[in-house]
């Protein structure tokens, strides 16, 4: 696989490895998951989505504890499904389900698809038969040196060497890999040298290794995998020299290729860092737990991963260069340029009140998650759609006031903001979201609006105030528990609706005819 693909393939194992293999189940959710983590790689993610929605992920799925022979049958028939399905070409279709295989460490795959050679035409009857020399000329590569050139890899994966070894160099001679999650959670780990053989590091390779203080990367090294360093809490020192594709620029790992930060060190005391002139994109986690007091965005930058700068509970505020034609920082809130989105607030800004500006249309997918110090937010009229997560973890917010305009608001959006006790849903909303409202152990009274026909998953699970629900007569589903966790004094008011009632009679739930 290509380069772009390998990372892809990184990414999706990911994705699957924190959110569970029933992702592969659900298509759309997969692709949400995509949209944040590989934006980058379009191509793969509408590979990947439209494989998905032909049932192949339920396939591979249910095939994941079955014998070997199984499992090779099974992917045999996400391909005739396929073919049968879809106007894919066989090497996508081999190639997309080879990744979701590998994805969730399936241990087989299809063999690879080779093109056939169009027909040579025909040589003339004069031509001379060849010679026993041009024959030998002409015969491929033998299968000897093919075997000898893959021989010569090596690679240290997950298991390898024991996760409580605290020097891990001398393992690395003579290793050219550095496999996918294969340090992580090794707190022994405070320093790694790690030597000019090794080529890649994967994803995750060090995830989880808490107390890793440096790392030294070899100047030929040639791909360093998505999120290597996750939770390195204390990480202070990345160093690597005349590297053509890496190099460590203002106190942060940079991708000088794909012009894209990739780690960010985290220094002691508050310090303010500034993203080099150049870069165009933020990878997910760089900034994880980064000290950073305020970060400068220059001109160049055009994307930021909605994940980049999780806990970074000392943020207060952004900084955008007025050139910059994609954000904006309205009094340290990111926007987008025009203002229409809201970004990204700082975590650790101080002030308990926030007012949305008007004219933002949007709140993006986590821009909100985990602001430690938010206790009210008020949105303007001009505001239309709340994305998942968006404000996840707000342990202290207390109060949300919504607009009418609100039309969608996202899954997550508002689990485990424990203080919340008010917030009124408007009439436009169609949909209570999945987990939406879980954690939320202040809730004691909601309303469903008339328009509402689907009460998502764990839409209120573990509510444990909530005493009085209110549902309209258009709800027509309600998700796996929905209501689990409530009080044991939950009521439900329902407004001409036999289903709703059927449903409290099911599981127990008091309910009331409006």
């Amino acid at each position: 696989m290509s380069n772009d693909s390998n990372e892809f393939q990184d990414i999706l194992r990911s994705v699957i490895d924190e959110n569970g293999a029933e992702l592969l189940k659900d298509p759309y959710k997969m692709n949400a998951f995509l949209l944040d983590f590989a934006y980058e790689y379009g191509k793969y993610r509408k590979l990947i989505t439209i494989v998905l929605q032909e049932d192949v992920g339920d396939i591979i799925f249910q095939a994941r504890n079955k014998e070997s022979e199984t499992k090779e049958q099974s992917l045999k028939k996400c391909l005739q499904r396929l073919r049968s399905e879809t106007w894919l070409t066989e090497s996508a279709m081999i190639l997309a389900v080879n990744m979701l295989a590998k994805a969730v460490d399936l241990g087989c795959e299809l063999p690879e698809y080779n093109e056939p050679e169009p027909q040579k035409a025909a040589a003339p009857v004069t031509q001379p038969a060849p010679s026993v020399l041009s024959l030998v000329r002409s015969t491929p590569k033998s299968s000897v040196s093919v075997k000898v050139a893959a021989n010569a890899e090596k690679d240290i994966i997950k298991g390898d060497i024991s996760d409580v070894c605290g020097d891990v160099t001398p393992y690395l001679t003579g290793v050219t890999s550095i496999g996918y999650k294969a340090f992580i959670g090794n707190f022994m780990l405070k320093r790694v040298i790690i030597p000019e053989c090794v080529k890649t590091i994967m994803g995750k390779a060090f995830s989880w290794c808490v107390n890793l203080e440096e790392v030294r990367i070899p100047s030929g090294i040639e791909k360093i995998g998505e999120r290597a360093f996750e939770r390195c809490y204390n990480l202070r020192q990345i160093s690597i020299e005349n590297s053509p594709k890496y190099a460590v620029t203002n106190g942060m790992l940079v991708d000088k290729e794909k012009k894209r930060v990739m780690r960010a060190m985290n220094a002691d005391g508050n310090i303010n860092m500034t993203i080099p002139h150049g870069i165009k994109s933020v990878a997910p986690y760089a900034f994880e737990c980064s000290p950073a007091n305020t970060v400068f965005i220059p001109s160049t930058l055009e994307r930021i991963n909605s994940n980049a700068f999780y806990d970074c509970y000392c943020l207060n505020a952004f900084d955008v260069d007025s050139g910059n034609f994609w954000f904006a920082s309205y009094d340290g809130v990111l926007y987008t340029n025009e203002g229409m989105q809201l970004v990204l607030y700082p975590q650790g800004r101080t002030a308990p009140d926030y007012y949305i500006n008007y004219g933002t249309v949007e709140v993006c997918d986590r821009a909100f998650m985990g602001a430690m110090n938010l206790e009210k937010v008020i949105f303007s009229s001009s505001a239309r759609k709340i994305g998942s997560r968006a404000f996840q973890f707000c342990e202290k917010l207390k109060s949300v006031t919504l607009p009418v305009s609100i039309t969608s608001i996202g899954e997550m959006a508002f689990q485990g903001c424990k203080s919340l006790s008010i917030i009124t849903i408007p009439v436009s909303i169609k949909e209570i979201s999945d987990f939406v409202f879980s954690e939320c152990h202040r809730l004691e009274s909601i309303t469903v609006p008339p328009m509402v026909d689907r009460i998502g998953h764990g839409a209120f699970l573990n509510c444990h105030r909530l005493e009085r629900i209110v549902l309209q007569e258009g709800v027509c589903v309600i998700g796996n528990n929905a209501f689990k966790g409530c009080s044991d004094n939950l009521v439900i008011y329902a407004r001409n609706n036999r289903f709703v009632e059927q449903y409290c009679k099911a599981h127990y739930i008091k309910c009331v005819a409006l």
